[in-house]
């Protein structure tokens, strides 16, 4: 016989034992008796338990009720399993199973066996130790066992019990199911190598530690139950690991491996009140990455990542901890704002950020690329983010409003939905290792000839400088005296402007390529101050050489302007040369330019003759070279000296 009809359906979930009473165990004071009563024994007919037990773990339990007689039996039976660190049943026991008033089926007649076996659970609760495995029957009152002696039965020996998953002694592949405080059941499995320790903090949250992974092992984490989320605060991998699936989890400590990984899979990242980091310690395998919302977090490693994708990143407390680091980034995406800074190493035969998708803005941080980048579409971004790309940057769009400094060494095209306000945009420019205008050392600015293949905005341009191969030369922009590098090779193509541009912005560049157009009117930006540099400062002008050996002798001036010397404003009356005495002075005539369009420098040399025709004893003294007041410009308008005269120096005839 054997009782099979009712157990599946009266199953429970593991627990600790209930204090043990003399009316559990039906003891009841001595009394005569006239009738017969039957005696029920139980013994262990079979178990299958792994030799290393963990919580969680389910395993078949069976045994044998015998009647010892002298009557036969009839009524119900409840059967109980409990792990007990001794072989005495107390309340402090592990209730593992729990299968009440099970039928006897007929009657159990004297002598006779009854089998019984079903699953029980390893609690949740378990700690580290060795257990033994227990037995308890509870015959019902129609039973009537006359015996509570034999009700209970112990296993020989012990079986330890570990808070391990993986490879752990004597298995393979065991998965570990513990309880956080939230009442969330939390599963813990590793496979294809490696085994998995987890202790707890002083606020209950999981610690993991693995050993012995590699490139093939796999770590999961699930949950069920509670609030549905494990609070992790620590991962730490000595080994690779081909994959880490705990999408239910939220991250407050640091996960770091020695080795590679292949996939990542992560709930929520950090925290306002912690800092996170996940750290590879490895290259050779690009790094899938998939997170929730990331709060203060970092992501290192020495080799690639093939994609990030994030719910959000937000750094609440702007520390340079927000910040990726790797060599090369193929897609970056995120549902809602950024924050967090990049700084990816180079790549060669490939972009070294293939592409940026912002669903939302771009809060902050700063993006220092080495190398080249693919397409960055975002919603919006704030003043504060800075990007620089030492390489072509394909294409940036914004779908509302664009602000931020961008530097790269070419842009192919720039759109933007709305409006472009307060942003720089520097073709040309590399700003660092810190990705920031200013600096020095590693992180200072360098700039060089670039350009701009596109510009397009639908709405208005205010507050905006854009730039191909400008340069500050003090580090402040649009101060005055910035300048153009190369000119000839410092361009900008087509540029749209649908609405507005404010008189203070700046597009500029040595030279527009295509069709520039404000609020469908078509611009010359030769004539438009808005498309020219800001100069304010003057053209310099420096006496090279005085040649009094010949009639008439020649005078040499070199001039020099941050921007270009205005060609046709140097001409035949600049010098004046005034004579010892002071009694006269003499005009020169200018000769030739050292080229025949505006640019920096420009050198001229200009001839005069003496006072009688030639030099001679009568004419010794010091004479004095003077440029005149407003005689030579700047493309800009500006003058030498402020468009007052300057004493350029003086030359001697000896007696």
């Amino acid at each position: 016989m054997s009782l099979r009809s009712s157990r599946w359906s009266a199953r429970r979930s593991c627990g600790v034992a209930a204090p043990l009473v003399a009316e559990q165990f039906g003891i009841e004071p001595l009394e005569r008796r006239d009738l017969l009563t039957a005696d029920i024994g139980v013994e262990f007919n079979n178990f299958n338990v792994p030799s290393t037990l963990v919580p969680g773990d389910r395993f078949v339990a069976g045994i044998v009720l015998t009647n010892n007689g002298p009557m036969n039996a009839a009524g119900q039976i409840s059967i109980q399993f409990y792990l007990s660190t001794d072989v005495t049943l107390s309340s402090d026991d592990l209730l593992c199973g729990s299968f009440p008033n099970q039928q006897i089926p007929g009657v159990f007649g004297v002598g006779e066996e009854l089998l019984f076996s079903d699953n029980f659970t390893v609690p949740t609760s378990a700690t580290p130790g060795n257990y033994f495995l227990l037995a308890r029957i509870i015959p019902s009152a129609s039973v009537a066992d006359n015996n509570q002696s034999n009700n209970v039965v112990a296993s020989d020996n012990f079986f330890p019990l570990e808070i391990k998953f993986g490879n752990i002694p004597g298995r393979g592949n065991a998965i570990l199911q513990l309880t956080d405080p939230e009442g969330t059941t939390v599963q813990f499995q590793l496979l294809d190598g490696g085994v998995g320790t987890v202790t707890r903090d002083s606020g209950g949250r999981f610690v993991v530690d693995i050993t012995g992974s590699g490139a093939n092992s796999r770590l999961g984490i699930a949950t069920s139950g509670g609030d549905g989320i494990a609070d992790i605060a620590q991962i730490v991998i000595a080994g690779s690991m081909q994959s880490i699936a705990a999408v239910n989890t939220r991250l407050l400590g640091s996960l770091s491996l020695t080795g590679t990984l292949a996939t990542l899979t992560l709930g929520a990242i950090g925290g306002t009140a912690s800092e996170v980091s996940i750290t590879i310690g490895q290259a050779g395998v690009n790094t899938v990455i998939s997170l929730g919302a990331v709060t203060n977090a970092s992501i290192t490693t020495p080799g690639a990542i093939q994609s990030l994708a994030v719910a959000s990143w937000t750094d609440t407390n702007a520390s340079p901890t927000d910040l990726i680091s790797a060599q090369w980034l193929g897609t970056l995406a995120s549902t809602g704002n950024f924050g967090a800074s990049l700084r990816l190493s180079g790549r060669t035969g490939g972009p070294t950020l293939g592409s940026a998708t912002i669903g939302q803005s771009i809060t902050g941080g700063t993006w220092g690329v080495i190398g080249r980048g693919g397409s960055i579409q975002i919603r919006t971004s704030v003043a504060k983010w800075s990007a620089s790309f030492t390489q072509a940057l394909e294409s940036l769009t914004s779908t509302r409003t664009l602000r931020g400094t961008i530097a790269a060494k070419n842009f192919l095209s720039i759109n933007v939905g709305l409006d472009l306000l307060g942003a720089k945009i520097l073709a040309g420019a590399n700003l660092g290792d810190d990705a920031k205008l200013g600096g020095a050392g590693d992180a200072a600015d360098r700039f060089a000839f670039g350009r701009i293949d596109s510009l397009t905005v639908a709405r208005r341009v205010k507050g905006v400088i854009v730039g191909a191969g400008l340069d500050p030369v003090n580090g402040v922009l649009n101060d005055g005296d910035d300048r153009i590098k190369q000119p000839a090779k410092s361009r900008i193509g087509a540029v749209t402007i649908g609405a507005t541009m404010a008189p203070a912005a700046r597009i500029v560049a040595g030279r527009f390529t295509g069709a520039v157009s404000v609020n469908g009117n078509s611009i010359n930006p030769a004539n438009d101050a808005r498309f020219r540099v800001r100069d304010l400062v003057s053209p310099a002008a420096v006496l090279v050489s005085v040649d009094t050996g010949a009639v008439p002798s020649l005078i040499t001036v070199r001039f020099t302007d941050n921007q270009a010397v205005l060609r046709s404003s140097i001409g035949d009356g600049d010098i004046r040369i005034d004579a010892p005495d002071g009694l006269f002075s003499m005009v020169v005539e200018l000769v030739s330019v050292s080229r025949p369009g505006n640019g920096s420098p420009i050198v001229a040399t200009y001839r005069f003759s003496p006072p009688d025709g030639t030099w001679d004893p009568a004419d010794h003294g010091t004479y004095t070279v003077v440029l005149l007041a407003g005689a030579v410009m700047d493309t800009s308008g500006n003058a030498v000296n402020g468009g007052n005269a300057l004493t350029l120096g003086t030359f001697d005839i000896p007696a």
